[in-house]
């Protein structure tokens, strides 16, 4: 058998309906925030752009992208008109460019119609911009791609795809996410109920990584996302950078050990005794793999020399998880959870994932958010106080600190106001540990369980 007939056989088992109209791809049924979306640029979008959906591993990417070829079938397209494969699958002879995909789906189908192409794991294709540039530029199919983001977003992807495809985030699962999931609903519209008494603190032990949400044990799913963060996220998909992978997992394991700290470019080059040039590109190196995000601080200062305050902060960003998972499971201690540092640590990553949650609910919802306009994430930060974040919006400025306390001390509350103060923020509040209570000298007191379910409610105003 030649090798174009087995790639044809692998194509024909990643796309049983183009046999049987009635079969359907996607064998999990919740569905992510990002469906509707990637439906929507695919079915409707006249721009001809593609959609590239970038996230890190075990996000969900393949489930949401098959989904997505469901979604098109049930809108009435050609079956034969939709095409799916992992470009990754160890079963090709040889990896097939996707050029030679389409062309062999072009003759399997004898159809000259336009072809929705899903193409997952497009990182393992070399040169694969460019290769999309072309075929965006033709104007002749609609192209949705995924990649593990360390790989498929390096600068000359991201040049040559300007104008050519928009990229679409996905992160680990939200809390409602997470509550909707493991209550067996298709999505977070079906929420109608308060969680479970329980679920707040499954959330914070399972992580937001789907794989996880239904495993019992804490121990094996600290020990399967250590593996998979170092064996795959690292080791697999930065191998091909040609940079020094040890020295890569050791800042790794530093920065998700002091997650939420601000990162001292000079004390880490030393430690890893490297010059500050390599240490600055394998930060970027970790930052594209979406597992961890910086914050970059804020300042209030106006005219003459902002711009160049503002470049000086920028230097020394925050350095957060993207999810609470990744700091449980790498936390040197046996029960994370128990711990003060680290429970702490967690609690702020899972507010920073909804304060990005709600920035992009702002974002797609222009039209419902005009008075807010866009969400800036920050932090504050001066010689006398510090200010977890900050977010600004033409309705101004919310300064927001964490605490996994039950409830704020009287101290800490003093020093937030003070802060706030100088920071110009208009308003001010404290998300902690325990249960909503009232308002404390004009600082509003706001349950974690409270916020992470409705994150937007809390930032899309100032009063």
């Amino acid at each position: 058998m030649s090798i174009v007939t087995d790639n044809d056989v692998v194509l024909r088992d990643y796309n049983p309906h183009w046999a049987d109209p009635a079969r359907r791809l996607a064998r999990f049924q919740f569905e992510r925030v990002q469906l509707e979306r990637c439906v929507r640029h695919l079915a409707e979008d006249g721009s001809g752009r593609a959609l590239a959906l970038i996230g890190p591993r075990h996000v969900g990417k393949t489930v949401l992208v098959r989904q997505v070829a469901d979604r098109l079938l049930e809108r009435g397209l050609n079956p034969r008109n939709v095409l799916y494969c992992n470009l990754a699958d160890e079963r090709w002879p040889k990896a097939p460019s996707p050029r030679e995909i389409v062309r062999a789906a072009e003759a399997e189908l004898g159809s000259s119609e336009r072809l929705y192409v899903l193409l997952d794991e497009i990182q393992v294709v070399p040169k694969w911009d460019a290769w999309l540039k072309l075929a965006v530029d033709e104007g002749r199919h609609r192209f949705l791609v995924t990649g593990s983001a360390a790989t498929a977003l390096r600068s000359g992807a991201r040049e040559s795809g300007l104008g050519r495809w928009d990229e679409l985030a996905i992160e680990p699962l939200s809390f409602a996410e997470f509550v909707a999931l493991t209550s067996g609903l298709r999505n977070v519209n079906e929420l109608s109920e308060r969680p479970a008494p329980n679920a707040l603190a499954r959330y914070m032990t399972f992580s937001g990584f789907p794989a996880h949400a239904f495993v019992e044990s804490a121990a094996l799913v600290r020990e399967r996302l250590r593996e998979d963060i170092v064996e795959r996220a690292i080791v697999r998909d930065l191998r091909r950078l040609r940079i020094d992978l040890e020295q890569v997992r050791r800042l790794f394991l530093h920065l998700t050990q002091s997650s939420g700290s601000i990162l001292n470019a000079l004390q880490r080059a030393a430690d890893l005794e490297v010059n500050r040039k390599s240490l600055a590109k394998w930060v970027d190196v970790l930052l594209d793999t979406r597992l961890l995000v910086a914050l970059d601080p804020t300042t209030t200062r106006q005219g003459r020399g902002a711009a160049k305050a503002a470049r000086t902060l920028r230097a020394r960003p925050k350095v957060h998880v993207a999810d609470h998972g990744i700091v449980h499971a790498f936390a040197p201690v046996p029960a994370p959870l128990e711990d003060p540092h680290f429970r702490g640590q967690m609690v702020e990553a899972m507010v920073f994932r909804h304060l990005r949650e709600a920035q992009r609910l702002v974002r797609e919802r222009r039209e419902l958010f005009a008075r807010v306009g866009e969400l800036q994430l920050g932090y504050w930060r001066d010689t006398s106080g510090e200010i977890d974040f900050v977010v600004d919006s033409r309705a101004g400025r919310i300064a927001l600190e964490v605490t996994a306390a039950t409830r704020p001390t009287a101290e800490k509350l003093a020093k937030l106001r003070a802060a706030a103060r100088r920071a110009g923020a208009t308003r001010t509040l404290v998300v902690c540990g325990g249960p909503s209570g009232d308002s404390q000298d004009g600082i509003e007191i706001v349950g974690l369980e409270e916020f992470l379910l409705a994150p937007l409610h809390y930032v899309e105003a100032t009063q």
